[in-house]
């Protein structure tokens, strides 16, 4: 058995006259002491929450609402039962979300603002995409020209290919001492390998817009 010592009675009877001195000192509260009281209590909670607003208050705007929502979607739909449940713990303080109705509806908004977030996910997740934007003419007209442009820019640099190789295939065969007939049967041969392997590389692949 553990002997209570000296010191540790002492403690106790203090606890015991702190708890005795309260109840009395309360039991003689008016009621207007008793709402100045709750008043500081709650001006103290709210300082507390406007000192955090102060560093993010782009978290009660709509558009940061949106665009956190589409981008963490699935990570809040995984983390509802948390933010619910933190969220509930915040709602019972009933006095402090009246007080906030009253004095400052930016501090509520702030204090559920994750839960805000979770609800636009939670409609995200079942809604419908929108539907595709058809584009306009302008931007047809515009389309297609960029692609006749490239066509032709494909061609010239193509053309300009095959005149080179053409031109090194001479002076390839040029360094040989050829018959005429036979060095113009072999530079025939490169040509023709040169074209097909131009219109083999030519081709592209579908463009959009």
């Amino acid at each position: 058995m553990i002997k209570t010592t000296s010191f540790e009675k002492w403690g106790r009877l203090q606890d015991i006259h702190e708890q005795v001195r309260f109840l009395i000192l309360t039991s003689r509260d008016t009621p207007e002491k008793k709402a100045a009281r709750l008043t500081r209590r709650l001006q103290k909670q709210e300082a507390i929450l406007r000192r955090r607003y102060a560093a993010t208050p782009y978290y009660i705007e709509k558009e940061f609402l949106a665009r956190y929502a589409a981008r963490y979607t699935a990570e809040l739909i995984r983390q509802r039962r948390q933010i619910v449940k933190q969220y509930l713990k915040f709602a019972r303080r009933r006095a402090l979300i009246e007080y906030l109705e009253r004095q400052a509806p930016e501090l509520l908004a702030f204090a559920r603002w994750r839960l805000t977030a979770l609800e636009i996910a939670e409609r995200l997740n079942v809604e419908p995409p929108p539907p595709r934007r058809r584009p306009t003419e302008e931007e047809i007209r515009a389309f297609k020209v960029r692609k006749a442009r490239r066509r032709a820019d494909d061609k010239i640099a193509l053309k300009r290919a095959e005149l080179e190789a053409m031109l090194q295939a001479r002076s390839f065969l040029n360094e040989y001492e050829l018959d005429e007939d036979e060095r113009l049967q072999m530079e025939n041969e490169l040509i023709e390998d040169i074209r097909k392997e131009d219109n083999t590389n030519g081709t592209s692949g579908k463009e959009t817009l």
